[in-house]
């Protein structure tokens, strides 16, 4: 019985654990997308597209290149990251049309 009452502690610890991360990750995100909006500001200043091709396969490339570091299956982490990079450019695109309203 103790040995059930000690496994059951441990999942609850590594749990916390993991909400405590997961918080760390969702702070994360919402910084990066933040910064999504600041690059919005700047791809109009200097007349840029949002969708930028070349960026987004050298930042897919590089995180690749990451998750292999850390043991992660990288088409795990190529999923991820092409749903920031969707969430990020719709973002970019909501900013500048707030930003044509007002002209």
């Amino acid at each position: 019985m103790k040995k059930i009452s000690r496994s059951k502690n441990s999942v609850a610890t590594q749990r916390t654990r993991i909400d405590a991360l997961d918080k760390k990750i969702i702070a994360l995100i919402a910084q990066r997308l933040k910064i999504a909006c600041k690059i919005a500001q700047e791809k109009k200043r200097l007349n840029l597209t949002i969708r930028q091709p070349e960026r987004m396969a050298s930042l897919l490339a590089e995180r690749k290149k990451m998750a292999l570091t850390h043991t992660l299956n990288p088409a795990f982490i190529l999923k991820v990251y092409k749903i920031i990079l969707d969430e990020s450019m719709k973002i970019q695109k909501r900013q500048l049309a707030k930003k044509h309203e007002h002209f």
